[in-house]
């Protein structure tokens, strides 16, 4: 997990003045982001809303839904990111970029053998002792609840 001070030093939730700043620098960038990427206006006698640019649609993503990309300042047991999410699907998109296939069993095996790596880890066993247990036919019974 990501770590902050404010995490290190076991808050629940960023200072109030922090808060307010971040959230007012946001609040800027996103402004300053819509005024350089100006909403499409509708044709003269059509009534429907033009497609607006990709970046026009995320910014305006990102205003409508404040709250949740910065949920970490009230929260600080929501991560920053999503990376650890991505990260676990990264292998089996790098294997099958560089097999150019990959069975559906392969898949399966592959994700079975990390997520259970990964648990071990995220619950504090070294790798080194659990692959150990592993071989030795004692494998490690990650916690579960």
């Amino acid at each position: 997990m990501w770590r902050t001070p404010h995490r290190a030093a076991g808050a629940t939730e960023v200072a109030t003045d922090l808060r307010v700043a971040w959230r007012a620098r946001y609040d800027a960038l996103i402004r300053t982001g819509l005024e350089q990427n100006p909403a499409q206006l509708p044709a003269p006698g059509r009534r429907r809303r033009p497609a607006q640019t990709k970046r026009r649609n995320l910014l305006e993503r990102l205003d409508r839904e404040r709250n949740a990309v910065l949920r970490f300042l009230d929260d600080l047991t929501v991560p920053f990111t999503n990376n650890l999410s991505e990260r676990d699907l990264r292998m089996l998109k790098t294997r099958l970029h560089i097999s150019g296939s990959c069975t559906a069993l392969g898949a399966q095996r592959l994700a079975t053998i990390r997520g259970y790596l990964q648990t071990a880890c995220k619950q504090g066993h070294p790798l080194g002792a659990v692959l150990r247990t592993v071989v030795q036919g004692r494998p490690l019974e990650p916690d579960t609840g």
